[in-house]
């Protein structure tokens, strides 16, 4: 008996059916999430750990590539607090598509102007020119949309105007690409990202991101909720967690603890 093939031009024929039921099952979980998480650790979504592949070519609380970013955030939400009119259009599709992209745009142009500020700081510089970095000076489209899809969940939790049901509020925003949320994302299609490492770097043009928010657009469209809640789902179900295990990194630092651990009590 021959399998049914799925139609190569109709992405939901794709559609796990194990993979929807356990995204389906876990969205009053993932709103719950929303409700209990009313703050967040770093200052306007980003913190060090998300952007520690890039730098401005120096660290800190002034120049480095989090403190670049939350200047720019700052900026936003000065903009945003002057115009309440304009933030209320990010609860429209047409108004968020039209935030998004400018903020993509703004966000792009403000990292390169601050960065070759500080590149020429550093070449005038003999003594910091020794411990120079290497530097980015343009945000690759992965990063740059994974900078402003956090800044915009940034503004989601901590909105003093929350309801329990998380589509009433920023139900356009999306979901923010990683290797976890790709990982899962893939397997909730029966595999069809067809990568043999996840990991953030894949999404390298504004097709593959377009691509892959259609992809989660899609799932909630069947099963409702939202590209925030499949977020939540992708980095906290324990089917998914299971899916992707610890990152590599994660891994060598277990390894190297424990490796430690041996070598202690082998010298008692």
């Amino acid at each position: 008996m021959m399998t049914k093939q799925p139609n190569v031009l109709d992405l939901s024929s794709y559609l796990s059916n194990e993979w929807l039921q356990l995204y389906k099952d876990y969205l009053p979980t993932a709103r719950e999430w929303w409700l209990r998480n009313t703050t967040t650790k770093s200052k306007f979504g980003v913190d060090q750990s998300t952007a520690r592949s890039y730098s401005t070519g120096q660290r800190g609380p002034i120049n480095g590539p989090v403190a670049v970013f939350n200047e720019w955030a700052q900026y936003q939400m000065q903009a945003l607090d002057r115009d309440p009119e304009w933030r209320q259009t990010l609860n429209t599709r047409e108004g968020f598509e039209r935030a998004h992209a400018g903020f993509a745009a703004s966000l792009a142009d403000h990292w390169r102007q601050r960065v070759s500020q500080v590149s020429a700081t550093l070449q005038n510089s003999e003594r910091l020119s020794r411990k120079r970095q290497r530097v980015t000076l343009e945000l690759a489209t992965s990063q740059k949309y994974k900078f402003v899809d956090l800044f915009v969940r940034h503004l989601w939790i901590e909105r003093s105007d929350r309801t329990l049901d998380a589509e009433s509020n920023f139900a356009h925003a999306r979901s923010p690409l990683d290797r976890k949320s790709l990982h899962v994302l893939s397997a909730t299609f029966s595999g069809i990202l067809m990568a043999p490492k996840f990991s953030m770097g894949m999404v390298d043009s504004e097709a593959k991101y377009s691509y892959c928010q259609a992809l989660v657009d899609l799932v909630c469209r069947v099963e409702g909720g939202t590209p925030l809640l499949f977020d939540v789902f992708a980095w906290h179900h324990p089917s998914a967690k299971s899916l992707y295990g610890p990152s590599d990194k994660k891994k060598r630092h277990v390894s190297a603890v424990r490796l430690g651990n041996a070598r202690a009590h082998v010298g008692t």
